[in-house]
C-alpha cells in the first residue's frame, strides 16, 4: 500500500481526463483488488512492491464524472454471474461507469 495516498488523486485526473478524451456514451470498465486480498499473501507477493488494495466504498469518489451503471461496484465473481456465482472471497471489485451526453 505504498504512497496509496498519492496515488488517488493521481488515478482521480487520470480518468477525469479519460472523461474529457473520449466521446459520450463511452464505457469505462475498472477492477481493483480490495482488502480482503490481505488474507492472502501468496497473492501479494506476486503483485510487487507498487501494490496497493482498496476498500470498495473509497473508490467510486474517484470516478468523478463517470457514471457507475446501475450494477454498481461489486465482486467481479458476482457481476453477471453464468449461474450461481463461485464462492471465492469478495478481494476482486470492479464494474462499469458511462459518459453520459
Amino acid at each position: 500500500m505504498n504512497n496509496a495516498r498519492t496515488r488517488l488523486p493521481t488515478l482521480a485526473r487520470t480518468l477525469d481526463a479519460l472523461y474529457d478524451a473520449v466521446p459520450a456514451g463511452s464505457r469505462l470498465l475498472f477492477d481493483f483488488d480490495a482488502m480482503e486480498l490481505a488474507a492472502h499473501p501468496q497473492a501479494l507477493a506476486m503483485m510487487g512492491p507498487a501494490f496497493h488494495m482498496r476498500e470498495p466504498a473509497g473508490f467510486a469518489p474517484l470516478l468523478g464524472r463517470w457514471t457507475p451503471t446501475a450494477e454498481g461496484i461489486v465482486p467481479v465473481a458476482r457481476w453477471r454471474p453464468d449461474g450461481p456465482p463461485e464462492d471465492v472471497p469478495d478481494a476482486f471489485w470492479g464494474g462499469v461507469a458511462v459518459k453520459q451526453p
